[in-house]
């Protein structure tokens, strides 16, 4: 087995870069089309052959570079089916059109390896875990039986007598399969792989790229253990694998041997066994892997999948990683798989990423979300998520969403461009990073227990994120040196301590209590070379579990005495420094908090913007803007200086008008058989049906008010409904644009109240109900389960003001938050306008809630989208300025009653409440108001230049 390959997964022609030519110039030059960020394509309806291939053609439209076709929940198309490969056809054929390039997601849902649950069905393949008893009496079905009298663990057999026993049960998951058992993996290659090979070699390699494995893991809601865990670990370590098992629940330090050798054990199987097979079938048959582990964020939270992660980054083409929510830590994740591919000499690193960053996600949020992982080395960006449809599941499916219904659609292409040409230029460059920091993976297994994980957590990650803060604020440039991948490209060489690729000039140990001999023995080494060491957090004093004099490991350099790049000064925040094979170098720096970073750089760097390929003059010193960054070129041969403000002027401008206003009636009346009405939040009562069992005739009535008669649009998904009526009179639909599941019909509103109302029939209750609000479900099932609520929130859109459920004639609007003004629900565009009287260069940043921002002036058109501002170049004299400002989706869609802080993640959960309705109107989570966030433009600070 190949655990590594050595090779660029994009060839970068060198013949591309011209000496002295700058990165602007070079950028116009260059084909990034293989660093265009691609999606995940949720796969989530009945599939049509003219929609897929609209919504590809679109894609490239907006400057995608392919995409991840992904089967989700809400797919009805049988997975793996004949028309389900005759789709994925027409989807190639389609994509090899428009110049695309397409990955096969190996799953329907998540995590990889169960193939929609089909290998469920086999006992032997279902993954394993350990429960822990203590009893009075010996149970001679359990896997092994301990006592503990006198304080060391001693395995029993029957009959053998102990004070308390204490019990290990061997438990079955009824709901994932055990991947680190190589048949589970091979029958997996087999059901999915194979069937896409038999149909489409022709497109392997070309436009179909590979595979994307997603979360992978063994058991991890408990101590995981495998079929194969008990043999390999005697042909490891020549030991009785339940002679120490019982340590894994103890806490001990007896145990940390065992649990050493246990995870690493763990770890390899993980990697060997699934990632390794998936690696090899991929190599052998034209394709690449590519794919992430699950929780890389933190070191403990790695244990939760494979004991971890940076070592199943040598057995992708494409190392990945996923980092989701608007606030989501990167610098583990995203450091851990830029180092090993810098390692390893692969110029590609994926993420996926946007996911559970909700409506309320702007373009500057986003930006902020990729930024902070390609200053660590990502260059290649898997968008989560570009919906086939938003219908049902789809609309509650871990926003953000892309696609038409995104209101700020028009800027998504220059959004693709911007990452597309910050990608290409982190792959076609080489990082100065003079510093290895060994990360302390190797020592949470020293505490770790599954079911209790503090130690772990407080003696590894709170320490580790210490030193990261103290590095940051030193200004060290540095990569992670993972311990299983120093054993197997370790070395060290003229004082300097090589991993593949690349050399390091100066090591930190952090916090690493427990090290591996090989580690040891490399540091011996190179410390008697004159190598410098800083040793950060907890010495260490652990080799393989054991208590070792690890003396000689001792600090020889101070973190404020590490080297940097000659071109770095000082910086407060994370960057990089780089350079590209012609010699040109620049640095791209992050700033991750509230406050704006100082960043001093040794010669002369120019700044330049990546969303408008404008250059400016250079200079030495730079501040990041909070939540900002900088893309800076050394020597920059450019003469625009950067913008320097004489004088501000804020303006409040006009509200001019708007596109049609909404209203979303997320409320029903619910009116069943037997004569019972249930009223309230349309999932609550869905649910309150689903968990009495209820089967039967249905009708469904939406109510709202209006204060005088008006024509408005009824914007609905298809459902399998009945006798739709509007205050009693049958309701014509027409197919929506927005998306292929929504349909539209014009309707005349009432003074007073209104009702839109339909019969449907509710079944399948009960296995919603054993699928949905089952404990013992896990995640993997619900992930690829489909189903049809028949009451969905509805949607009014027309030419008025609404508050509650009230429609009113359009009130006159100020600057300031619209959703207070009538636009409640508003989705869309809003538009303004103020004056000025004189011309020159100005630079114009709006204040206010929005996500996009755009000025028109006598033809010319500024655009304030990735950053706080734009300029504009005006004749002299008095001038009218129009602007445009686009929302979010977040006042449409919700979530609009989670009591929860959305800032944290935002999942099913947070729209449906699952699991908490005691009936139709009550839910610990429940919030009766809606909530909802601001919308609109504030003011306008004007700056001039004279």
């Amino acid at each position: 087995m190949r655990y590594v390959i050595l090779c660029n997964q994009i060839d970068i022609k060198k013949g591309i870069f011209m000496k002295n030519e700058g990165l602007l110039s070079t950028l116009l030059r260059a084909n990034v089309r293989d660093f265009r960020p691609v999606v995940f394509w949720s796969i989530n309806s009945e599939l049509g052959e003219e929609e897929l291939c609209r919504q590809i053609g679109e894609m490239k439209s907006f400057g995608l570079g392919g995409f991840i076709f992904h089967a989700r929940a809400g797919l009805t198309t049988e997975y793996l089916s004949n028309e389900w490969f005759r789709l994925v056809g027409v989807c190639l054929e389609e994509a090899k059109k428009q110049d695309l390039k397409v990955w096969m997601y190996d799953e329907f849902g998540w995590p990889s390896g169960f193939v929609g649950g089909k290998l469920l069905s086999e006992r032997d393949f279902r993954a394993r875990y350990l429960e822990y008893e203590i009893k009075d009496e010996f149970d001679g079905s359990a896997f092994a039986v301990y006592s503990l009298d006198g304080g060391t663990p001693r395995l029993l057999k029957r009959g053998e007598r102990a004070e308390k026993y204490h019990t290990l049960y061997e438990r079955v998951s009824d709901a994932y399969v055990d991947i680190l058992n190589p048949a589970v993996t091979e029958r997996f290659i087999e059901e999915t792989h194979e069937k896409y090979f038999e149909r489409f070699a022709p497109s392997f390699g070309k436009e179909l790229l590979g595979f994307f494995t997603d979360e992978p893991q063994f058991y991890r809601y408990a101590t995981p253990v495998s079929a194969v865990t008990e043999q390999e670990f005697f042909k490891t370590y020549g030991e009785n694998l339940k002679d120490g098992l019982i340590y894994l629940f103890l806490n001990d330090e007896k145990g940390y041997p065992f649990r050493v050798k246990y995870y690493n054990l763990m770890n390899r199987l993980y990697c060997e066994n699934f990632y390794g097979k998936l690696n090899d079938w991929c190599e052998g048959h034209g394709c690449m892997l590519t794919g992430h582990s699950v929780e890389e964020t933190c070191f403990f939270t790695q244990m939760w999948g494979g004991a971890d992660c940076a070592s199943s980054y040598l057995y992708e083409h494409i190392p990945a990683i996923d980092n989701l929510a608007k606030y989501s830590p990167a610098n583990i994740s995203a450091r851990s798989a830029g180092s090993v591919a810098a390692q390893r000499g692969v110029n590609l690193v994926m993420t996926e990423t946007f996911g559970c960053s909700g409506n309320s996600a702007t373009p500057m949020e986003l930006r902020h979300i990729a930024d902070k992982q390609y200053v660590h080395g990502v260059d290649l960006m898997c968008q989560h998520l570009y919906n086939y449809s938003i219908a049902g599941q789809g609309k509650t499916d871990h926003p953000v969403h892309f696609g038409r219904t995104l209101p700020w659609i028009s800027g998504y292409k220059t959004f693709n461009d911007y990452f597309a040409r910050l990608g290409f230029l982190i792959a076609s460059s080489k990082e100065e990073a003079p510093v290895a920091v060994v990360t302390p993976m190797e020592s949470v297994y020293l505490d770790y227990r599954r079911l209790s994980e503090d130690a772990a957590r407080e003696n590894v990650d709170v320490g580790f994120a210490k030193i990261a803060d103290a590095l940051r604020e030193n200004g060290v440039a540095y990569q992670f040196v993972n311990e299983k991948v120093l054993e197997k490209l370790g070395g060290v060489r003229d004082g300097r301590l090589v991993v593949g690729k690349c050399a390091y000039s100066a090591v930190v140990l952090a916090n690493c209590r427990e090290l591996k001999e090989n580690t040891v023995r490399l540091l011996t080494s190179y410390l008697k070379e004159g190598g410098k060491l800083a040793v950060e957090g907890a010495a260490p004093a652990f080799v393989g579990g054991v208590p070792a004099d690890l003396s000689a490991l001792k600090s020889n350099i101070s973190l404020g005495a590490l080297p940097k790049p000659s071109a770095v000064v000082a910086c407060e925040c994370e960057y990089t420094c780089r350079t590209l094979d012609s010699g040109a170098r620049f640095v791209f720096a992050v700033n991750d908090s509230a406050a704006p970073a100082k960043l001093s750089l040794a010669g002369r760097f120019s700044e330049l913007n990546l969303e408008t390929l404008e250059g400016f003059s250079p200079q030495s010193e730079f501040t990041v803007p909070p939540f900002g960054s900088l893309l800076l070129e050394e020597n920059g041969a450019y003469k625009e200086p950067p913008f320097a403000a004489k004088r501000k002027q804020t303006i409040v401008p006009a509200f001019v008008g708007r596109e049609k206003n909404c209203l979303t009636l997320e409320n029903a009346q619910v009116l069943t058989e037997n004569g019972e009405t249930l009223s309230g939040y349309v999932y609550g009562v869905f649910e309150t049906l689903v968990k009495r069992g209820y089967c039967g005739k249905i009708r469904v009535r939406y109510v709202f008010e209006s204060d005088a008669a008006r024509k408005i649009s009824l914007l609905c998904e298809k459902q399998n409904v009945r006798g739709e009526r509007f205050n009693g009179k049958p309701v014509r639909f027409s197919q929506d644009a927005s998306d292929i599941n929504f349909i539209r019909a014009d309707v005349c509103a009432e003074a007073g109240e209104n009702v839109y109302e339909y019969e449907a029939d509710f079944a399948d209750s009960e296995q919603i109900k054993n699928v949905l609000f089952d404990d013992a479900v896990p995640e993997s099932l619900r992930n690829c389960f489909s189903y049809a609520t028949l009451m969905e929130p509805v949607y009014l859109e027309g030419d008025f003001d609404a508050s509650g459920d009230r429609l009113s004639a359009p009130a006159p609007k100020t600057a300031g938050d619209l959703m207070k003004q009538g636009l409640q629900n508003f989705c869309g565009a809003a538009e303004y306008s103020f004056a000025l009287q004189e011309g020159g260069k100005i630079l114009l940043r709006p204040v206010g809630n929005f996500a996009m921002c755009e000025f028109f002036c006598e033809g010319e058109k500024s655009t304030v989208l990735l950053g706080e501002s734009a300029t504009m170049r005006l004749a002299e004299g008095g001038h009218e300025i129009r602007v445009r400002c686009y929302s979010t989706m977040r006042n449409k869609f919700g979530p609009f009653h989670c009591a929860y802080d959305e800032n944290g993640g935002v999942s099913p959960d947070f729209f449906t409440l699952r699991g908490g309705w005691k009936d139709e109107r009550t839910n610990a989570a429940y919030t009766p108001e809606k909530k909802l966030v601001p919308f609109g433009l504030e003011s306008i600070e004007v700056s001039f230049e004279k």
